[in-house]
């Protein structure tokens, strides 16, 4: 039986999701460092205990997909980027912000070859520096890493290079001077670059990724919302504490070695961006998303006016996550 005949079979009955297995849309599962607390709370049962039957994670390749993949394939749930929610918002997608799951761009690092001349930021005058596509949150990290080193844009030259194996090989060839690069890329990699700077050190924290909902099954189903985002704490909660079972997951399904996550998750965990921390438990951080926004809109990746404030409902999370704005 198709999942789409079960849940109109289930609303037939008068049944919502518990009655039936459903999958949640999640960007770069597998391979982003940010969906990482999914493949945790799969395996360790955590929907089944909040009482939502997630049986799969559908991962898409970022930007707008996994919007799509949420309101085509009658999804209850989709992690995203601020981006593509907004976007998808303004064009008339009938969608909520429920959860914020990543507070900050910790994951990544400007690294270059061990033997440049490049040693700091001021050096970075004159150079060529990566970023995976225009308009993207790496674009925005760019621009901010050339402001904080007191230059100007037109002092460096910006190369759009997709894919990180791109960006590798423009360094190792002399095409780039320094290329931005996400975990576990860098780790899985050491001794063969150096790291410039961490983001986590030269930049503000900027919301990475958020829970989004369709306005229906946060109305209808509000059951089901509320037991994804606990299945998405405690994951949180368990990568913090228990770091080695969990790195051990992890790299199961990201087809990693368990010691090159259990490094990852390490620094993601143990340190923060000015005393704000890399994975969230679904609580907001206001002005790290209005600095996304706004970075966002520097390099015209945004266009919408709608305050993103307007698309959030916390009314899905636990009290004590729930703030005011």
């Amino acid at each position: 039986m198709t999942r789409s005949l079960c849940l109109a079979l289930c609303l037939m009955m008068g049944l919502w999701a518990p009655a039936c297995a459903e999958e949640i849309a999640i960007a770069q599962y597998g391979s982003s460092t940010s969906a990482m607390p999914w493949a945790v709370a799969l395996e360790q049962g955590y929907f089944k205990d909040a009482g939502v039957d997630i049986t799969a994670i559908r991962a898409s390749a970022g930007g707008s997909a996994d919007i799509r993949n949420m309101i085509a394939g009658g999804l209850p749930y989709a992690e995203s980027a601020i981006a593509s929610v907004m976007t998808a918002s303004a064009n008339g997608a009938d969608i909520h912000i429920v959860s914020e799951n990543v507070h900050t761009v910790a994951n990544f690092v400007w690294a270059t070859l061990p033997d440049s001349k490049v040693t700091s930021l001021a050096d970075l005058k004159g150079r060529k520096l990566t970023f995976t596509t225009p308009q993207s949150t790496s674009e925005v990290m760019d621009h901010l890493l050339v402001a904080k080193a007191g230059l100007r844009n037109t002092d460096v030259t910006y190369l759009s290079t997709g894919p990180y194996g791109a960006a590798l090989t423009a360094l190792q060839t002399g095409g780039a001077d320094v290329a931005l690069l996400a975990e576990p890329i860098f780790t899985l990699n050491t001794g063969k670059y150096r790291a410039l700077a961490w983001a986590r050190d030269v930049l503000p924290p900027l919301v990475s990724t958020v829970g989004v909902v369709p306005t229906e099954v946060a109305r209808k189903r509000p059951e089901v919302v509320r037991g994804i985002l606990l299945a998405h704490r405690r994951a949180v909660e368990f990568m913090a504490t228990n770091r080695h079972e969990a790195s051990a997951i992890i790299a199961r399904v990201y087809k990693l070695p368990p010691e090159v996550v259990e490094t990852v998750l390490g620094t993601l965990t143990d340190q923060t961006s000015g005393g704000v921390p890399y994975f969230g438990l679904g609580d907001f951080n206001p002005s790290g998303v209005d600095a996304q926004v706004a970075g966002l809109k520097l390099v015209h990746a945004l266009d919408s006016e709608t305050p993103w404030r307007t698309l959030v409902d916390q009314s899905y999370l636990p009290p004590d996550l729930q703030k005011k704005f």
